[in-house]
């Protein structure tokens, strides 16, 4: 599950348990905001949490094409937007 998006990267919960130490860039296809999105990342942050059995993870996206920049962008605007209506 997805917790937190910028255009840098994001943060996400897991119950699997992903190495942090390697350098591992792995392949994420996620939905937001109705867009669909196929980005690497690598891992760069865990956070355990001690109250159930759930990680949280920091991914730094990495090789994104000046496409899926623009688009995540878009994306993000459009979100922050909608919320911003949400909560007037």
């Amino acid at each position: 599950m997805i917790n937190d998006i910028s255009i840098g990267g994001l943060k996400f919960h897991s119950s699997y348990e992903f190495p942090v130490k390697h350098n591992i860039i792995m392949k994420m296809n996620f939905t937001f905001h109705g867009e669909v999105f196929e980005l690497k990342g690598k891992i760069i942050r865990r956070e355990d949490h001690i109250k159930g059995k759930s990680v949280s993870y920091g991914v730094q996206f990495v090789d994104l094409s000046e496409n899926d920049i623009k688009r995540l962008n878009v994306t993000i605007h459009n979100y922050q937007v909608t919320q911003g209506n949400k909560t007037s």
